[in-house]
């Protein structure tokens, strides 16, 4: 069986907005899958940063030249 190979794309504008995030504990989402749990501070760093990418006010996902991963 073929694997599905994961799409990229850009994220929104939202999804660039560390003030997004609401939550003192922050998941880190990689390709599907929960890696860890952030600071609400350290997510905001990532997201400003452009190495994340806010999924929703509790989790951010991985950023990889500029594309959301899965």
């Amino acid at each position: 069986m073929k694997r599905k190979q994961a799409k990229l794309s850009p994220p929104s504008g939202w999804q660039l907005d560390p003030k997004t995030l609401k939550t003192e504990k922050v998941q880190y989402w990689r390709k599907g899958v929960m890696m860890t749990l952030f600071t609400k501070s350290h997510a905001q760093h990532l997201v400003e940063t452009g190495r994340a990418f806010v999924i929703s006010d509790q989790a951010i996902g991985l950023l990889e030249n500029g594309m959301k991963q899965g």
